[in-house]
């Protein structure tokens, strides 16, 4: 049975449309964090050594890595039966998420990465629907 996933993914939310045998779904993967850009609450004083604040930013990248691959696990584990899979998105998400599949075995086809701006759920699935559609079987 013939599984075909459209993907839009940034690094808040993913859009998951799922057709299979004339149906279409839509679901929503949101990212369970909030990437945060370094302000100037990180550095307490400036007496703080450079080496403190090396390692506090060296940890916030980790524990922010360690949380964007839980998101991509959760938004992997809603593709798992897909067969092709078309990833699209308008940031690097895209291609991080790619990557996650490649690194993890991904069983389906990745019939492309697209850059893709914010749309509404009826706009990527018009476009995952127009892409399947082109697509030769």
């Amino acid at each position: 049975m013939k599984k075909e996933v459209g993907l839009w993914i940034d690094h808040r939310q993913a859009i998951i449309v799922t057709l299979n045998d004339g149906t279409e779904s839509i679901e929503r993967v949101e990212a369970d964090f909030e990437k945060r850009g370094s302000n100037s609450s990180d550095v307490q004083t400036a007496s703080e050594s450079s080496l403190r604040i090396d390692l506090a930013e060296d940890k916030h990248e980790r524990h922010t890595a360690e949380m964007v691959n839980h998101y991509y696990e959760a938004v992997a584990t809603q593709l798992k039966d897909a067969t092709e899979l078309l990833i699209m998105g308008p940031g690097p998400a895209k291609s991080e998420f790619q990557k996650h599949l490649e690194n993890h075995r991904f069983n389906g086809a990745i019939l492309g990465v697209e850059a893709a701006d914010n749309m509404s759920d009826a706009q990527i699935a018009a476009k995952v629907r127009q892409e399947f559609k082109q697509h030769v079987h």
